[in-house]
């Protein structure tokens, strides 16, 4: 068998088939024709059941439907509601947020204020720590001084109550002069002594110009001098006392009874009745009146 007969043979083979198919299928549709019959036939029945149940069945579905859009517009009534709660809510809730910010912000500011406060204080602290470690050293160097001045108080006392000493014994020591004096001049023994009048000035050779350091606070007239033998004075010889501030003022004569080197005891002399100003510490002293 040659080429064109194997064509031709499979050319057969598939027509075949084809027309098979073909048979087939027009079977099968003439099978289902009847099965549709029958369906159609049940479905015409189920319409005419359907339309006379149709108005009852409209019916209800009309008040379900009037049903429904009552529950529609009673669910669009409740979610107008919520909308208006939920709007003062959130209303509220911005107030609140607002408020809370409001809080916060004084809340930040009271506790800026209360962090200035307290540096303020701190530097208030360490500049009071200054201060007061300046006058705990203030305070030492006082207590030394206090230290110091009492010594010097304690020494100024020594010498006041050895000056106090010597006042009362160049008292003792002029009382018996005095009685010396007295008793020389009523005996007629003679001598420097008797020579001595009283109330007559006997100045030193040499200007001499001092001034009343302390007075006896016994004997008012008897007065320690700040110048001594070292200026040239002398016992027995005399200085003129007098003021000067607040009014000039002559005061009398005072007679020195004993001398030491830098200092000397004095009396004044009595004038008669007539009286004058107490003595002061500070009057001057002096051999003359007038500086020649």
């Amino acid at each position: 068998m040659n080429v064109t007969g194997k064509i031709l043979v499979i050319l057969n083979l598939i027509f075949a088939v084809v027309v098979g198919g073909f048979l087939v299928v027009d079977f099968a549709t003439r099978s289902n024709w009847h099965e549709k019959y029958k369906a159609q036939v049940a479905e015409t029945l189920i319409a005419q059941r359907n339309t006379e149940i149709m108005p009852t069945t409209f019916s209800r579905l009309q008040e379900a439907n009037k049903r429904l859009v009552q529950e529609r517009e009673t669910a669009r009534q409740e979610v107008v509601d919520l909308q208006t709660v939920i709007r003062a809510k959130d209303d509220a809730h911005t107030v609140d947020v607002q408020a809370a910010n409001k809080r916060a912000d004084d809340a930040d500011l009271t506790a800026k204020i209360a962090l200035a406060e307290k540096e303020r204080l701190n530097k208030e602290h360490q500049a009071l720590l200054i201060v007061i470690a300046q006058r705990d050293k203030r305070i030492v160097e006082q207590q030394a001084d206090i230290v110091k001045f009492r010594s010097h108080a304690v020494a100024e006392e020594s010498a006041r109550k050895a000056t106090q000493d010597r006042l009362d014994q160049s008292l003792t020591r002029n009382a018996e002069l005095e009685k010396t004096i007295v008793k020389m001049t009523t005996g007629g023994t003679g001598g420097d002594l008797a020579a001595i009048e009283k109330g007559k000035a006997n100045p030193p050779a040499v200007y001499v110009e001092g001034k009343i350091d302390s007075i006896h606070p016994q004997d008012k007239g008897l007065v320690q001098l700040s110048v001594g033998s070292d200026k040239g004075l002398k016992q027995n010889q005399t200085l003129e006392v007098f003021r000067i501030e607040p009014d000039a003022l002559y005061l009398g004569l005072i007679r020195i009874v004993d001398v030491s080197p830098h200092t000397a005891v004095g009396r004044l002399e009595p004038i008669g009745t007539a009286r004058r100003a107490p003595l002061r510490v500070g009057d001057i002293v002096a051999s003359t009146l007038t500086r020649n």
